[in-house]
């Protein structure tokens, strides 16, 4: 009996009435329970196929869940009965007030409710009275299982390797099924792309969070020690390494410096798939439905990793938490207390990479309690001059410019330019020429001077420097010409 299994039983034999197990695998759920409720008669019920004992064919129509729950008082004591689709009952007050009215019955005669659902949705009457027991999804051992019996069931020699397998760690029982199946059907072995590819439905089912792209990463220009930094944390997510898996980054620096674009090159370095989270659409305006979202945010990526999460512009989804108390009954800072402490606590392979564009509205929101929970905090600055002739390159060959119109020979020109307006600049070169393009770019650098000072001077002290070279570097052996 393995841990899960006897933390049940310690349940039922310490009396308690009523428990809640939220998961989407009813069948699989019961059939691993009454494994832990040996010496109890188990019977479930559901609103299409009643009430009846587990495992016997013969049913009893039973119409709805409070006439469900008297008849389990009727049977034999230390009984257990099994409530599908809980969630669908559980606001009508006649199936709330019964359970009240039961629980001393069910304590004192060893007899148990356990409400089966894929949400929880406790009604606030009875959430002292329920207690939520969790049921998670196949183990790699589990999988493991389920793989050879399909391989041996297709009369197939394929090695079944738990490293492969694992990919599929994340999925339910039907769905590993399926992916294998398939699999199998394509290559008549388990092909690790294939389950990846299955698993990260999951992603796009819940409407949580984003599946995105990785970006090569030549496609990166400069931020070499940045680039050098992430390379270095791919051996903590190799199997059998032994090593601690690393936990994330913060970039911070000015919109349009290269943050993002380091994010989704993260995955590819770390060969790794790509989830981005925006944590502000979690908001939501029902009760405890924003708390909900983030559990079950923070399980989803628990579940599909390993994989490389994206948090864009952090200090705007955040926005509100420091007057949380006031302006939304708290919601905001229990959302992000959640969050801490999944940072903290969770033990899944999953590397953050959070960008923000000021790390003031950051500090003043999370007095610096975030900050801790990252391995380390980069500085992204504006491009040296010999980063910006990198970046041109790359702009130029992404959009196919022929020879005679590339503008690497304008690099050392754009002092102050960020990324994001080189690349303005290369792509309205297209259509308009150097000189016009040039003319409708005012560099943020010039806008927002004293924030630029002022950052660097924070980060000066308190950030890694993600960017290669120095202003003293040239560029000047490919020739300089004026932009305008």
């Amino acid at each position: 009996m393995n841990d899960k299994n006897t933390e049940f039983r310690n349940y039922l034999r310490a009396g308690y009435a009523a428990l809640w197990v939220e998961t989407s695998e009813e069948d699989r759920a019961i059939s691993n329970l009454m494994k832990s409720a040996d010496g109890y008669q188990c019977f479930d019920w559901d609103l299409v196929s009643g009430f009846g004992e587990c495992g016997n064919g013969r049913r009893e129509e039973i119409e709805g869940p409070v006439e469900a729950m008297e008849l389990i008082l009727r049977k034999s004591e230390s009984s257990i009965l099994f409530i599908k689709d809980s969630h669908r009952f559980m606001e009508d007050i006649n199936v709330c007030r019964t359970v009240k009215n039961m629980l001393d019955k069910l304590k004192s005669t060893d007899r148990h409710l356990v409400f089966i659902s894929p949400v929880q949705k406790i009604p606030v009457e009875l959430e002292k009275d329920i207690t939520v027991y969790s049921f998670g999804l196949p183990t790699i051992s589990e999988l493991v299982d389920l793989a050879i019996k399909l391989r041996d069931d297709n009369e197939l020699e394929c090695e079944v390797s738990a490293d492969i397998i694992g990919a599929a760690k994340g999925l339910t029982m039907a769905e590993a099924e399926n992916s294998f199946a398939r699999s199998l059907i394509q290559g008549k072995s388990f092909n690790r792309r294939i389950l990846e590819a299955e698993k990260l439905q999951a992603v796009k089912k819940s409407g949580l969070a984003e599946i995105w792209e990785p970006v090569p990463i030549d496609q990166v220009g400069g931020l070499q020690p940045l680039k050098d930094y992430i390379a270095g944390r791919a051996k903590g997510f190799l199997e059998g390494a032994g090593l601690a898996t690393p936990k994330g980054i913060l970039l911070t620096g000015l919109p349009g410096s290269g943050k993002s674009l380091t994010a989704k090159a993260t995955a590819s370095i770390l060969g790794l798939p790509l989830i981005k989270g925006d944590l502000g659409t979690l908001k939501g305006s029902l009760v405890g439905e924003s708390e909900a979202n983030m559990r079950k945010f923070t399980q989803l990526i628990d579940s599909v990793s390993p994989c490389v999460v994206w948090l864009d512009e952090i200090e705007k989804s955040l926005a509100g938490v420091g007057s949380s108390g006031k302006t939304d009954g708290g919601t905001g800072a229990n959302m992000f207390g959640q969050l801490l402490t999944w940072f903290s606590e969770s033990k899944e392979k999953h590397y953050i990479v959070a960008t923000c564009n000021d790390i003031n509205v950051l500090l003043e929101l999370s007095q610096g309690a975030l900050m801790r929970r990252f391995d380390d905090v980069f500085f992204v600055d504006l491009p040296s001059p010999v980063e910006r002739l990198e970046i041109v390159k790359i702009m130029c060959d992404r959009y196919d410019l022929d020879e005679g119109a590339r503008l690497e020979v304008y690099a050392a020109d754009m002092t102050n330019w960020t990324g994001a307006e080189i690349e303005k600049l290369v792509r309205g070169s297209i259509f308009d020429g150097v000189g016009v393009a040039a003319s409708r770019i005012r560099p943020i650098s010039e806008q927002n001077k004293i924030v630029i000072d002022k950052a660097r001077e924070w980060a000066k002290w308190n950030a890694i420097l993600a960017n290669s070279g120095g202003p003293t570097q040239s560029v000047e052996s490919v020739g300089i010409r004026k932009l305008s």
